[in-house]
């Protein structure tokens, strides 16, 4: 004891320090502070990556019903018949009819400066005239219906070619959208893998520092 107590009393040649431990270097203090701030740092590009996501199916449902809804019904050409085709028939059919009404009288004053008025010959004229009013009224009135129905029929494809256009490029912006959210989620995850490899680097170089301090107090 009287020599333990030698070496560390006052005048020896041998003092002994207090053993001291180095703190933390700055690095590892900002690697701890930065490996704090970015826990969690990815949550919200992962929520507006779901959200669109889901903005993207919405997209793709909606595109599923237009094309469901670009089918040709044979039927839906009514909606694009002239509401007014019926009108214009019946005009046509009354011009017709004005027109043979005045071969009628035509014909009258005719048999009545030959002295034939009322004379059979007159009647088959008549007959005649009558009979070629009811064909052209019959054949106008189907030109203009084929006619009407031919444009309305070209209307309803158009119309669901218009559709099948906008479905296509309805389910183009949904595919778009949810790769843009796969995108934003991916961005989300891959900032934070950035922000562990920052944390490693620093706490290696906060290593390093806190290990030199550690030899110069191991010396003092």
């Amino acid at each position: 004891f009287a020599s333990a107590k030698g070496l560390t009393g006052t005048g020896t040649q041998m003092p002994f320090s207090a053993q001291q431990l180095a703190a933390l270097s700055p690095g590892q203090q900002q690697a701890i502070s930065r490996a704090m701030s970015g826990v969690g740092s990815f949550e919200p590009f992962l929520q507006k990556g779901t959200e669109a996501i889901g903005q993207g199916i919405g997209q793709l449902g909606t595109a599923q019903q237009r094309v469901a809804a670009a089918g040709i019904d044979p039927s839906s050409y009514q909606q694009f018949m002239n509401p007014f085709m019926e009108d214009v028939i019946q005009k046509q059919y009354q011009d017709i009819a004005d027109q043979g009404a005045k071969q009628q009288t035509q014909l009258g004053a005719s048999a009545v400066g030959a002295g034939a008025f009322g004379g059979s010959r007159q009647g088959i004229a008549q007959g005649e005239i009558a009979a070629n009013v009811l064909d052209q009224q019959a054949r106008t009135g189907a030109q203009l219906r084929s006619a009407g129905f031919q444009q309305a029929q070209n209307l309803a494809q158009q119309a669901a070619q218009q559709q099948l256009r906008q479905a296509q490029l309805t389910g183009q912006l949904g595919q778009s959208v949810g790769q843009l959210g796969m995108q934003t989620a991916g961005l989300g995850q891959l900032g934070q893998q950035m922000g562990v490899q920052d944390v490693n680097t620093l706490l290696g170089i906060g290593g390093l520092q806190q290990g030199q301090d550690q030899r110069q107090l191991d010396v003092t």
